[in-house]
């Protein structure tokens, strides 16, 4: 009875917007290459991933590029301004991907440095795997609050 109520109430949640789909952290890198500005990027097909992973994958030997199932799913990079010491980073702060009048938002987490930091210049970013849904475009905001930056998703192209 207990599963049946419980169903049945996650059912209506997600009918009135108030359940959330889940999103999941495909990798947090401290250095991402390509770019000085914050940055919030679709990638919506295994192509774009494996360009953008490159990037963010400088070190050798470079992590593999995982698989996502792009009928479901698509990935979005999140990339921060570069920074100008060591000991910045990025993180996931929810799993949850609100959608209200028809923008996801995504939301991140942003560490900076604690005492002595080395000076080299650093740009941590984020893939995250997104579930496709109804909504057309996706933001991101940091722990205050702050826009990050937001994307238009693009229109699924149909087959002839």
């Amino acid at each position: 009875m207990f599963a049946k109520t419980s169903l049945m109430a996650l059912a209506l949640m997600a009918l009135n917007g108030c359940a959330s789909p889940p999103v999941q952290l495909l990798q947090a890198s401290p250095q991402c290459l390509g770019g000085q500005d914050r940055v919030v990027r679709w990638l919506g097909d295994a192509e774009q991933l494996a360009s953008a992973w490159r990037l963010a994958s400088p070190r050798l030997p470079a992590t593999p590029v995982p698989e996502v199932d792009f009928v479901r799913r698509a990935v979005v990079l999140v990339a921060d301004a570069e920074q100008s010491t060591a000991g910045h980073g990025l993180n996931l702060a929810d799993p949850a991907l609100p959608i209200r009048s028809g923008v996801a938002t995504l939301s991140v987490a942003s560490g900076t440095p604690v005492g002595v930091a080395a000076q080299v210049v650093t740009r941590p970013c984020l893939f995250v795997a997104v579930p496709l849904g109804d909504y057309p475009s996706l933001g991101g905001r940091d722990q205050m609050g702050g826009v990050w930056g937001r994307v238009t998703r693009p229109k699924p192209v149909k087959p002839d």
